[in-house]
């Protein structure tokens, strides 16, 4: 006989029925959406629109919630909150935090820092750090290997300002009489800081030489099409574009710069000069690895704007020739990334794309274990970030991280599902929030 009594309606969650807790869950689905979608523009090397008012936004939706909401609600949205919050992967950044008052500089000692100044080497008096930072630059100086010597001068010039141009004088005379790819990479850098550059050495360079220093490195291709483009020079865009396209490796040169001063500066040399150097160099590799005008080029020649159909068959054929290129041989999560937005563009299917996407998703939730906060001159902070850059010098970013993800114990493909997972649940449970406060609260 059937019971009379309608069949229970499965638990609901515990943001409904009360619209206090919805709103609060509401808040926390969009904040978590909005950090996994931040973390993901950062790793294919390309920066969310608007994001200083889209950080504004993820603020102040929880911060309204706490404002408008009693203590007492909130505690009841904790449950749901930790389960939420327990989900999202581990290997996701945490977000920068200042250091505390008291800080290590390695080879000095520990520092206090004030509220307004987060860099601990202020604390330093200047004469000792620029008496440590001159014992670096002539050891590097110094050195047999060119590349040391390109370094030593680079380093001398960003890390003070007096002489700072005799300095890159000296790099770029000493690009223009090289074959090193590295060296003369080095001088184009700090070449693009230097004020009436009509005047000085870098005149002497080029990104046409630096092509044909190493005419198989897509890089070099991409970074003289970028320069044509902002020229206007169409032609000259579209043959560098070409030579891109059939290049069999893409390898920038950012990294070497603190892996050839971490090798250089071995002790005996006291630790406060390494630190200093080093200090330098991990800033300089930072600036150069956040313009990249390689990707930036390849993703607006042959990007989303672009229309497969309308565009002229050279076009075509250079543009899914050069997602191979850097699909296949990129040595970076953003030539990875590059290599992913033209596939979509031109719709290039087939396995090769699915491996590519395969790879992104499993190296982003991995997540790298490279250079932290840049502020942090602790022993083993520097030890640990010069570690990181001298693999990806060795072997590129992609080689490292996927070493580092090896490491962990998982395949590739169970780190690229865990992926599809954490943005599945966190984009599930946005959604959930949201329908149901609007079902609960009908009036605007």
């Amino acid at each position: 006989m059937r019971s009379r009594h309608p069949p229970s309606p499965p638990p609901a969650p515990p943001w409904h029925g009360d619209p206090a807790l919805r709103w609060s869950a509401l808040a926390l689905a969009l904040t978590l959406v909005m950090l996994v979608l931040g973390w993901c523009w950062r790793a294919i090397g390309t920066a969310p629109p608007s994001t200083e008012r889209t950080r504004a936004a993820a603020a102040a939706v929880p911060a309204a919630a706490a404002i408008a909401k009693p203590p007492q609600t909130l505690a009841r949205a904790a449950p749901a909150a930790a389960a939420l919050t327990a989900a999202l992967p581990r290997a996701l950044p945490a977000a920068a935090t200042l250091p505390a008052p008291g800080v290590e500089v390695c080879g000095w000692g520990p520092v206090e820092l004030p509220d307004d100044d987060p860099f601990p080497l202020q604390r330093i008096p200047a004469a000792q750090r620029a008496a440590a930072l001159d014992q670096a630059e002539q050891r590097l100086l110094a050195d047999a290997d060119p590349r040391i010597n390109a370094a030593g001068l680079l380093i001398g010039a960003r890390g003070r300002g007096q002489g700072a141009r005799q300095r890159l004088e000296k790099l770029a005379w000493l690009a223009s009489g090289s074959q090193d790819p590295v060296i003369y990479a080095f001088a184009l850098h700090g070449c693009q800081g230097l004020a009436e550059r009509d005047g000085s050495a870098c005149r002497l360079l080029s990104r046409a030489q630096a092509a044909r220093l190493e005419p198989d490195n897509a890089q070099a291709w991409l970074e003289l099409a970028a320069e044509a483009a902002a020229q206007g020079e169409a032609d000259a865009e579209h043959e560098a574009m070409r030579h891109a396209a059939q290049a069999t490796r893409s390898r920038a040169h950012a990294a070497q710069l603190p892996a050839l001063v971490h090798r250089a500066l071995a002790p005996p040399l006291p630790a406060l000069p390494r630190t200093l150097a080093s200090s330098v160099a991990l800033s300089v590799h930072d600036t150069w690895r956040l313009s990249p005008a390689a990707t930036g080029q390849a993703r607006e020649y042959c990007g989303a704007g672009v229309v497969p159909g309308e565009a002229e068959p050279a076009r075509q054929v250079t543009c899914r020739a050069l997602a191979g290129v850097l699909g296949a041989h990129g040595g970076s999560l953003a030539e990875l990334g590059a290599a992913l937005a033209i596939a979509r563009a031109w719709r290039v299917d087939g396995a090769a794309a699915a491996a590519w996407q395969q790879e992104h998703d499993a190296l982003i939730e991995a997540g790298a274990p490279g250079p932290g906060d840049q502020t942090d001159l602790a022993c083993g902070a520097l030890a640990a970030a010069q570690a990181w850059l001298q693999r990806v010098a060795d072997g590129g970013e992609r080689r490292a991280l996927r070493e580092h993800m090896q490491a962990h114990g998982r395949s590739l493909q169970e780190w690229s599902e865990r992926h599809r997972r954490t943005i599945a649940l966190a984009s599930a449970a946005a959604t959930e929030a949201a329908a149901a406060d609007g079902a609960g609260d009908p009036g605007p």
